[in-house]
């Protein structure tokens, strides 16, 4: 299942360049735990997006309760509120009733139970990384993330050289990797609502966010680039394919990316002031128009002359 975001764009402060925004999500049947969100304001942009812990039980719900409304993400305490709401609801259900009783005389039952405490010990958790784009003066923008667990940001100026990301990455040669498959989660390694990474950036660079299952489809950031500029104009089709690829690789995942690239506006045209009236404009047509009769004469009767048998004029 895939879906796309219909592309959305908005002139910014002070002249700067628009974004156009495309956020796009192709989920696993069994999965679907990503969620991708996108705003735009008068003053700025946001972004999100959340790919809920593949073991942990309702995070696709988690993944939906920290993206919504990612502007919203960026008011104080907005997002301890949120992380609060996961620590609660996880609490319900842990204080929740079994759907059939515990027998303590058996060792298989009581096994099975504690297994279940153990899954609902870690319910409701995801991933998360936002942006919110805010522009300066002299075409550049403040650019601010906040970020917890394997979720990417990563940043790209006009040269697709990346400038930041949020993954240890020297260069954008650099190779992805994921060293363990145990990643940082919200709501358990919150860590406050400062901004992990503030970056002053030119209005001109290609900013992505993007799920694990997305980048780990690429050998380095500069690969996933170009496969968004070779397949800007099919995006749907071409993330089809990638997870079709991806499935038979590595096993399937849920790929999910938000892609704020700039779109240059149009400066208005200078009208050309009207020339001063000509009074002799009628009769100089008339004359350049008998001088060009005179050499299509020529013209033909040079042709002429040149046949065998032709006629002189």
């Amino acid at each position: 299942m895939s879906e796309q975001g219909a592309p959305s764009e908005i002139e910014t402060n002070d002249g700067l360049p628009r974004y156009v925004a495309w956020p796009c999500r192709s989920a696993c049947a069994e999965k679907d735990q990503d969620r991708v969100e996108v705003k735009e304001t008068v003053s700025a942009w946001f972004a999100a997006v959340c790919d809920g812990a593949t073991q942990s039980m309702h995070s696709a719900e988690a993944a939906e309760v920290i993206s919504s409304n990612p502007a919203e993400l960026w008011n104080d305490s907005v997002l301890s509120e949120r992380v609060n709401l996961l620590l609660r609801r996880r609490e319900e259900l842990m204080a929740s009733e079994f759907s059939e009783p515990v027998d303590e005389t058996s060792f298989l039952s009581r096994a099975l139970a504690d297994i279940v405490r153990d899954k609902r010990r870690q319910a409701f958790q995801t991933t998360l990384v936002t942006v919110r784009v805010t522009p300066l003066i002299e075409d550049r923008v403040l650019l601010e993330a906040k970020t917890c667990g394997d979720c990417a940001l990563l940043v790209f100026d006009r040269r697709g050289h990346l400038i930041v990301s949020s993954l240890t990455l020297e260069d954008e040669s650099s190779p992805f990797g994921h060293a363990s498959p145990i990643t940082e989660v919200l709501p358990d390694h919150f860590r406050g609502e400062e901004p992990s990474c503030t970056a002053e950036i030119d209005a001109d660079a290609h900013i992505i966010l993007c799920s694990d299952g997305f980048y780990d489809a690429f050998p380095n950031p500069s690969a996933l680039l170009r496969w968004l500029l070779l397949n800007d104009t099919d995006r749907e089709c071409a993330l089809d394919r990638l997870h079709t690829q991806l499935d038979h690789e590595r096993g399937d995942d849920d790929i999910s990316f938000v892609w704020l690239w700039p779109c240059p506006i149009d400066s208005p045209a200078t009208k050309p002031l009207p020339a001063p009236a000509d009074i002799a404009s009628p009769r100089r047509r008339l004359a350049a128009l008998a001088d060009l009769l005179r050499r299509c004469a020529h013209k033909i009767a040079r042709f002429w002359r040149g046949l065998s048998g032709g006629i002189a004029w």
